[in-house]
């Protein structure tokens, strides 16, 4: 199960790009305060009929950063209750980022991301794991390859950061994963 909790006082709509890839194992909790609490209409039907579960909560805006001690509060409460779910931070704040170190630290699947295509990445992430048996490399290689469009750059950035030996095998064990990609 994957679960995502959405700082929306701090990505706007934005942050729900690639809410259309989430299945149905997906639970999105959209935190917003009185001062962000706006929905278009086309975000509003996306929310609708996306196949994820979607809950809002609003929080108090009771001053600065109000929101994310509630968001990182109830974080902890569903840590707590669901240890082995992957969770999301959708959010841009940088103040988040001890936040996923702590829990990190102690074994839990926690990532912060600026939008919801990030976190689709984690399906990457486990075929990758399967092919290269290294979860800490396969997150490095993921995230390598969610930055490029093409084939060659993504070759061009293995070799950068491993070597033309160490990219050339994982290149041959990556490629077939990137049939979206273009370029041979």
């Amino acid at each position: 199960m994957a679960v995502y909790l959405i700082d929306y006082e701090n990505v706007s709509f934005h942050g729900f790009a690639g809410l259309n890839t989430l299945s149905e194992n997906a639970e999105l909790l959209i935190f917003y305060t009185e001062n962000a609490d706006k929905l278009t209409f086309a975000l509003h039907e996306q929310l609708l009929n996306a196949k994820a579960s979607v809950r809002l909560i609003k929080t108090e805006a009771a001053g600065k950063n109000a929101l994310d001690f509630q968001l990182s509060t109830y974080l902890g409460y569903l840590i707590a209750r669901a240890p082995d779910a992957t969770y999301y931070i959708v959010s841009k704040d940088a103040g988040f980022s001890p936040i996923v170190r702590f829990w990190t630290g102690r074994g839990v699947d926690l990532r912060q991301i600026s939008d919801l295509t990030a976190g689709t990445q984690s399906q990457f992430e486990k075929q990758l794991a399967g092919l290269l048996g290294d979860a800490g490399l396969s997150r490095e290689i993921a995230e390598l390859v969610s930055k490029y469009k093409t084939k060659q750059g993504i070759n061009n950035a293995l070799v950068k950061k491993y070597g033309a030996e160490r990219a050339y095998e994982l290149y041959k064990k990556v490629k077939p994963l990137l049939s979206d990609k273009k370029g041979n």
